[in-house]
């Protein structure tokens, strides 16, 4: 981390949980790893 803005991270968690909703579980776990 260090260069994703606080925003960034926010719509990547965002992300990961609307496709966590949807039992997309492969894509949530990208999306948290992108934010972290």
């Amino acid at each position: 981390g260090g260069s994703v803005s606080q925003m960034e991270i926010d719509r990547h968690l965002e992300l990961g949980r609307n496709f966590l909703a949807r039992g997309q579980l492969q894509d949530a776990l990208t999306h948290y790893h992108a934010a972290v």
